[in-house]
């Protein structure tokens, strides 16, 4: 006899809600079901085919009587129309029918068993050698239903069919991948972290996405990613209930769901074994874990296709390095033209704001992921993906739309970003040897315990426009002679705030524009138009709760000479980058430091 098993580690009452209202198809003739002409007291249970059956839906019930002193999971079996009387055995080789319940009636008591793929058997707790199914192995309409010597044949198993239907909306295709977001955040969805699910920053990054399959057998879905050519499925814990991944195994019951679709794009998800409870996070977007259903907000789910975050599309960029270490803080990334036969990109202190700091982001619809163009070479950023070592270099390269040519931004936390590898989801762009001075900028394995700080960039989207309503030409990246008294707009990142000076050396009029909210604005100088000729960008310096102290001139800046239009000064106390051009000025302020207090806010002269 194959090996039988009580589902997974449910208890009978978990199996008893597990089961829920059912049909009971024989295995060797899925059209035909077990039925009964009416479910008065001495009706017979007979095959009838599926479309012609009067009283076909069967219910399980734990039985707690006098014979059950030990708690053993056996059940009682009934019709959905009359639960007073439940299937009943009488004699071997007879024909089961409907009795009321009666306390000392053995033979109205049933052990229920998960043959796997077979099907499921159901044996008689007072006879246990004998199991239900039809008279004389037949498979014919009318033919008896009864409880025979348990010879592991097709006519003694049972498939269990459901009224459960795909959930509207889901397409159930074998291309379809979805992220899963929670509702109490659309921002935040479930994120596998060392084989438990948790609540992270949803991206299109391809271990954040899911093939939610429909199962026609079980009449459920299961959740699958994969990971390095490994099926991983969204199941539970047993014990403590907490949403894991385990590998894909068919007929582990505890990774099949029933989705079910409530309103406005938001969906629950239950348990198949435990379907009283469902999916779950915590209201702190902390643990995800089974919980009893109540419909709250933090157990709906939106199943996503699209990450949608074409935010940067078409946008100019630098790429800010943010470090524990003040010097990171100070650098961009720049591209190098004297490096070897490739040009790659480095980490420099003494970036002039010309083209080869600039880069434009475009973004790929179809990958859902972008390109880095620089804007000196018009060349885009890429790397060898035959290259599998650890360190991996980056370069720029002309296009060639593979995959290894595309990003992703993988928002980390207040306005930090992971820089990923489309083509490999493990690499991101890395200092080198967590370095925080001049060097190569490269493809480093992602640091999945923790997020580190030599991984970790701002991406500016800061622009000057020589036109109002962010119209017009472009001024950064240009020389001085092209901006200076020519600035109408500004383009400000989130949660950043700009200075502008009426003369070099941040002297004469000022004005004050912040961007207090989460997405970069344009700003017009309306009563500061064609005026500026120094500037101090205060990157992120806006976020609520972070505050930091301005650092004077006076602090003990250096100065360095850059080359014939520009110097560059560090202040090495106020973590600031200051470029000055002839005798106009700009800086860029980043606050990484959210113990520091907030910077002085001038007021407008």
């Amino acid at each position: 006899m194959k090996k039988e098993r009580i589902l997974n580690d449910m208890n009978g009452k978990e199996l008893e809600v597990f089961l829920g209202a059912f049909e009971l198809g024989v295995r060797a003739n899925s059209n035909l079901i077990i039925d009964v002409q009416n479910t008065s007291s001495g009706a017979n249970l007979h095959l009838q085919e599926r479309q012609n059956v009067r009283n076909s839906k069967w219910r399980v019930e734990l039985y707690t009587g006098v014979w059950n002193p030990e708690n053993l999971d056996v059940f009682v079996i009934y019709n959905v129309n009359d639960k007073q009387n439940v299937i009943t055995f009488d004699d071997y080789n007879q024909a089961l029918t409907l009795r009321p319940i009666e306390e000392y009636n053995l033979g109205q008591l049933w052990e229920i068993y998960d043959a796997g793929e077979e099907g499921w058997r159901f044996r008689s707790f007072e006879v246990p050698s004998l199991v239900i199914g039809t008279r004389d192995q037949k498979t014919a309409v009318g033919t008896d239903i009864t409880a025979y010597n348990d010879n592991d044949i097709q006519t003694q198993l049972w498939t269990l069919s459901y009224d459960r239907k795909p959930a509207e909306g889901l397409l159930d295709n074998q291309n379809a991948r979805y992220s899963i977001r929670t509702m109490v955040d659309s921002t935040f969805g479930i994120v596998n972290r060392d084989h438990t699910a948790q609540a992270h920053k949803i991206t299109n990054l391809p271990d954040r996405k899911y093939q939610v399959k429909w199962d026609k057998n079980k009449q459920a879905y299961t959740i699958i990613q994969e990971v390095n050519n490994r099926k991983l499925a969204l199941s539970f814990d047993g014990k403590s209930e907490e949403i894991v991944f385990r590998d894909f195994d068919a007929e582990e019951l505890m990774q099949y769901w029933n989705i079910k679709y409530v309103k406005d794009k938001a969906y629950i998800i239950e348990s198949l074994t435990r379907p009283s409870k469902c999916i779950d996070i915590w209201s702190d977007l902390g643990k995800i874990l089974l919980f009893q259903n109540h419909g709250g907000t933090n157990q709906q789910w939106e199943f996503t296709m699209k990450h949608s975050d074409s935010i940067f599309d078409n946008q100019r960029v630098q790429f800010v390095p943010s470090n524990n270490s003040y010097y990171a803080a100070t650098q961009t990334i720049v591209v190098d033209p004297q490096e070897g036969p490739q040009t790659r990109l480095s980490l420099d202190e003494n970036a002039d704001y010309k083209t080869t700091q600039g880069f434009l982001l475009k973004y790929d619809q179809t990958r859902d992921a972008y390109q880095i163009w620089n804007l000196d070479s018009s060349q885009i950023l890429a790397w060898d993906y035959r290259n599998d070592s650890k360190r991996t270099t980056v370069f720029i390269h002309p296009n060639q739309n593979k995959a290894e040519h595309y990003w992703v931004l993988e928002e980390l936390e207040n306005q930090l970003f992971h820089i990923v590898n489309y083509a490999n989801t493990g690499k991101v762009l890395d200092l080198e040897i967590g370095q925080t001075k001049n060097g190569s900028i490269i493809l480093w394995d992602k640091k999945q315990d923790q997020i580190s700080g030599n991984q970790k960039f701002y991406i500016s989207t800061f622009e000057l426009y020589d036109q109002y309503d962010g119209k017009g030409e472009k001024l950064l990246f240009t020389p001085n002679s092209q901006w200076n008294d020519k600035i109408s707009s500004v383009r400000v990142p989130p949660y950043s705030s700009v200075r502008f000076w009426e003369h070099g050396g941040y002297s004469g009029k000022l004005k004050t524009i912040d961007n207090d909210s989460d997405k970069a604005k344009v700003f017009n100088l309306t009563d500061f138009n064609n005026i500026a000729s120094s500037y101090l960008l205060y990157l992120n310096a806006r976020r609520p709760n972070v505050l930091k102290n301005e650092n004077t001139k006076d602090s003990g800046s250096i100065y360095n000479e850059h080359n014939p239009d520009s110097t560059y000064e560090i202040d090495r106390e106020g973590n600031n980058i200051t470029l000055n051009f002839y005798e106009s000025t700009c800086n860029i302020f980043l606050n990484d430091d959210p113990h520091a207090e907030y910077p002085f806010h001038a007021e407008e002269k």
